[in-house]
């Protein structure tokens, strides 16, 4: 059995009325007008300033704390031809602010440099050293950009050499601030209150000040600010939202060479970039410099004017990366194999190995975390020195920085928090540290806690999904942090097939709506050791996943991503029969049915130990071992009720009906028409004794026959009272499809060509699928 990561819960349910209006007034579908609401956009105007936000909608500048100060000493220095070293950081965040703050400082001509810190010597933020070395090559000012609002050493030792630190950055800040000349800083509040806006990532603040420096929007750089912004995960919400959707405009347009170079390296279609495009492609690659070296040439590369140079830095950007992917992949294989079943017992894996490169740690842990579904500490060993150092990446129940805040005298260097941290450790100590986080893992409750929820956009039929209805809800991008691509369940579909892809890492689903007339695939990533569980029994598998668009050889597929599965031990025994015997009820087990008739003939027959269910609308939930579906219901909602209520490991589907309708189907018209010109004149006429001679002279089955007269009946063409019928002699107009006779009929047959005509494999799969 392999659980979901997340409990899966519905989005709660919107008004109709609402939804159907809020659908008219923008010219949308009522799926994407649902989600607008559930998203907090329940009016025209929200809406609408969601769906198409402009410039307008960007903040003054001078709003945010110590910008005008910030920007004041900033143009003293470039007025007085002061050197201005721009301290960045060695992320994609981090690289697109340097870069967004170098060429707008160059703009202004200002003598200027930048400086990106290494992982690996310098460390991330302010660093003395550093700073020593910038203000000994006649640095005047310094300028940070994604940090230094917490470099409270480094800032004080420059204010010591008479060297002012202008801070812009957008992380956590301490209780304490730094003495920096200037914070330019969203979340700090200023004289006349807070900035309207907290959530933007380093390159948007940087961006923030480039535009007060310049005095308008810096256009050219919407590009890199774009960038910075998907890369470092902030909310894609206000006025991260206006940034990327201009600047994903600008990233289509951009004359930018690196990042035409990176394009050509990457196989990108400029006009096809968006915010996967840089999640999954630019980003990684930026990242993958300072991960593995020195990402000084990432702000070359962005803002270099030489087009050879362009291509060669694009090169080994690319190269970098396919080196960083090679080490997560072999150091995650290698730490898979050291959780061997030992690591069962423990509530939080630690992992560690020697010769493990440090700048990827933090993506193993999160590969473990996906894989296990457990906090993960993953470490590299340097028998040299005796320290053990990388990172952890946690889940929504462990605070991993609350877990080791409080052992910081045993810990060499730590920082973090709640969902990632980084530290350095005695190579020696390691076994004390798992019975540390073991024990902190128990003091916080994570054996017994719950799952994160996962709310639903909805539950989509397979057969409603087309690249239309995708594209309708692009409407609702970019995508990201707080205001995620939406994710649904999916229904009316049976598993075609089930293939591995990427030498098993990966899972691919072919899906057929119940029809078998809509085909869709589903893909998974990274189910690793997950893989061949999956594929023995794939019809078992329930999933959530997003929607894309698939180009293959120009045309257009739709494609589910799924996000998260789950695939239970149930097992289901088909029977369908049209013969009851005494021996099918002997097991004890649990008996629903769904005609209230045969649950009451039944009863006597069920064995001592047996339990016998009704479905109906006020039925109880069940939930039991085993459970056997006697007869066949009536039509597709009363099967779908009882599958909701129902629970079970073993499912026996015994599906009787005494007569099959789908294969009987429904009388012509010309039958009917017959029947009623023979019995409209009749008058008290017994018709219950004279069935099977009528049956007969017309050659039409007895139950046929039946199903004629209650349509005439519902459609007040005859009156039949103590099995005796008489034509009316004034009728109405009645279209005899709209009886309530005839309409049950033919939910009849559509439930009965799923369960009695479909394959017994489809029957099985349909089972599997819903009953989860």
């Amino acid at each position: 059995m392999i659980d979901s990561r997340y409990e899966w819960k519905k989005g709660p349910q919107t008004d109709q009325d609402q939804t159907k209006k809020l659908a008219e007034a923008l010219n949308l579908s009522e799926l994407v007008a649902e989600i607008l609401i559930n998203r907090g956009y329940d009016t025209k105007e929200k809406a609408e300033n969601f769906l198409k936000p402009g410039p307008e909608n960007l903040y003054d500048p001078y709003l945010m704390h110590d910008m005008k100060r910030g920007t004041d000493r900033i143009r003293t220095a470039i007025v007085e031809g002061q050197k201005i070293t721009v301290y960045g950081d060695y992320d994609a965040d981090g690289l697109t602010s340097t870069s967004i703050m170098y060429e707008a400082l160059t703009q202004l001509g200002a003598e200027c440099d930048y400086y990106i810190p290494n992982r690996f010597d310098d460390g991330y933020g302010p660093n003395k050293d550093v700073y020593k070395r910038l203000i000994d090559n006649g640095t005047q000012l310094i300028v940070t950009v994604d940090n230094g609002v917490a470099g409270h050493e480094a800032i004080e030792f420059a204010k010591e050499q008479g060297v002012d630190v202008v801070i812009t950055d957008h992380h956590e800040f301490p209780q304490e601030l730094p003495d920096a000349y200037a914070i330019i800083h969203p979340k700090i509040p200023n004289d006349d209150g807070d900035y309207p806006f907290d959530g933007l990532s380093g390159a948007g603040v940087a961006f923030k000040a480039a535009t007060a420096l310049l005095e308008e929007i810096p256009q050219e750089a919407l590009d890199l600010c774009a960038i910075g912004t998907v890369a470092d995960l902030v909310p894609l919400v206000d006025e991260n939202r206006v940034l990327v959707k201009y600047g994903l405009e600008a990233l289509h347009s951009t004359e930018r060479i690196g990042l035409l170079a990176l394009y050509e390296e990457c196989g990108l279609k400029q006009d096809e970039v968006d915010e996967e495009t840089i999640g999954f492609s630019i980003a990684p690659n930026l990242n993958a410099l300072g991960r593995i070296s020195d990402a000084t040439v990432g702000v070359e590369l962005l803002t270099t004017m030489d087009e050879q140079r362009a291509s060669e830095i694009a090169k080994n950007v690319l190269q970098q990366n396919m080196e960083r992917q090679n080490l997560v992949k072999d150091i995650t294989a290698q730490a898979q194999d050291l959780l061997n079943e030992e690591s069962k017992n423990h509530l939080v894996n630690l992992v560690w190995g020697e010769k493990w490169h440090e700048g990827v740690l933090g993506i193993v842990a999160s590969r473990l975390v996906e894989s296990t579904g457990k906090p993960t500490i993953v470490l590299g060993v340097n028998r040299d020195s005796g320290l053990a150092k990388g990172s952890g990446r946690s889940v929504e129940a462990f605070n991993l920085f609350d877990a080791l805040d409080g052992h910081r005298d045993f810990l060499e260097k730590f920082g973090g928090h709640h969902m990632a941290c980084g530290l350095t450790v005695s190579a020696d100590e390691l076994p004390k540290l798992q019975e540390i986080l073991d024990q902190e893992a128990k003091n916080q409750n994570l054996e017994s806690a719950a799952k994160q929820v996962k709310i639903l956009d909805g539950d989509i039929d397979l057969s409603e999904i087309n690249p239309e209805m995708i594209q309708e809800l692009s409407v609702l991008g970019p995508f990201g942090t707080n205001n995620p691509k939406p994710v649904f369940s999916y229904r009316g579909y049976i598993v075609e097939d089930a293939k591995p892809m990427g030498n098993g890492n990966h899972l691919r689903l072919n899906l057929l709506n119940d029809e078998r007339t809509v085909k869709v695939a589903a893909v998974c990533f990274g189910v690793g050791s997950k893989i061949a569980e999956l594929l023995a029994n794939p019809e078992a598998i329930k999933f959530i996943g997003s929607l894309s668009i698939n180009v293959w050889q120009n045309q257009r597929y739709p494609q589910i991503m799924i996000e998260d599965l789950k695939k239970t031990g149930i097992s289901v025994e088909l029977l369908r029969t049209n013969r009851l015997k005494q021996s099918m009820f002997a097991d004890n087990m649990t008996y629903v049915f769904f005609t209230k008739e045969l649950y009451g003939k039944a009863k006597p027959y069920l064995s001592k130990g047996a339990k016998s269910v009704l479905v109906c609308r006020n039925m109880d939930a069940v939930s039991a071992d085993k459970v056997a579906f006697v007869d066949c219901p009536i039509n597709y909602a009363q099967l779908m009720h009882g599958i909701r209520h129902i629970k079970a490991k073993s499912v026996r589907a015994i599906f009787y009906q005494n007569d099959n309708v789908y294969i009987d189907g429904i009388p012509s018209r010309e039958v009917f028409a017959q029947v009623y010109r023979k019995i409209r004149n009749l008058d008290n006429y017994p018709i219950t004794k004279n069935l099977d001679r009528i049956s007969a002279y017309f050659k039409i089955k007895k139950s046929d026959l039946i199903f004629i007269l209650k349509v005439f009946f519902d459609a007040g063409f005859v009156k039949i009272e103590n099995g005796s019928l008489s034509g009316m002699k004034q009728i109405k107009h009645h279209n005899l499809e709209d009886t309530k006779t005839y309409q049950a009929r033919k939910k009849r047959m559509e439930v009965e060509r799923l369960l009695i005509a479909g394959s017994e494999a489809d029957v099985k799969a349909w089972l599997l699928q819903n009953m989860q």
